[in-house]
């Protein structure tokens, strides 16, 4: 048992000398591309290796290009429900030997590669499989989830520190310029929602600091 902070992506592309690993599932809040997904990719490319993937997609914080590429390493099924799925796990898995990975890096770009994030490291992992078998039996066969959710996947209103820089880019190309000028006056946010409107002085001075509201 041990605790891994930095580095994520790292330690994950080590998972290719990791002879003894033959299956990986995966539940996640959120999945994006990034390093962690590549790591997957190369080491699929050098043996057999079965992925399983359980995600969420609230906000459409979820990428379609990242569901699609995990689908192509195996099966994906999308958690919908009245709670919000929250999970992040990573097992392991061999013949004789397995591993698990919980705890606070969803399977994104900027939870293995920048943000400071904390998982745990363990090799008691049959109450987490247990765990994750029975969710992935209650989500259920979905032929055509997934899919449907890549068809009809709108850039996010308000793109997170989950998001990978992509999709950022893209849901800042796709929504419209707001009108709005906003004024920070070192304790309060004030938003002028009328176009035309310049918002007031700052101790009888222009204020400078003035932000366009995207």
């Amino acid at each position: 048992m041990r605790v891994l902070t930095n580095g994520l992506d790292e330690k994950l592309t080590k998972l290719p000398g990791r002879r003894w690993v033959s299956k990986v599932d995966i539940a996640t809040a959120w999945a994006t591309e990034g390093r962690a997904l590549e790591a997957l990719e190369r080491t699929r490319r050098q043996r057999q290796l079965a992925v399983r993937t359980l995600a969420g997609f609230a906000g459409n914080h979820t990428a379609p290009d990242a569901l699609k590429r995990l689908a192509k390493l195996g099966k994906v099924r999308l958690v919908d429900g009245h709670a919000l799925f929250h999970v992040k796990l990573i097992l392991f898995r061999g013949s004789r030997k397995s591993l698990a990975w919980v705890g606070s890096a969803n399977f994104t770009g900027p939870g293995f590669e920048r943000n400071e994030e904390l998982i745990y490291e363990t090799e008691e992992t049959y109450d987490l499989q247990d765990w994750f078998d029975s969710r992935w039996k209650e989500t259920g066969p979905q032929p055509d989830q997934p899919a449907a959710y890549c068809t009809k996947w709108k850039t996010p209103a308000f793109p997170r520190e989950e998001v990978d820089g992509r999709t950022q880019q893209k849901a800042q190309r796709g929504r419209k310029k707001s009108a709005a000028t906003q004024v920070d006056d070192g304790k309060n946010a004030i938003v002028f929602k009328q176009k035309g409107v310049r918002p007031p002085p700052k101790d009888g001075k222009a204020n400078k600091r003035l932000h366009q509201e995207v």
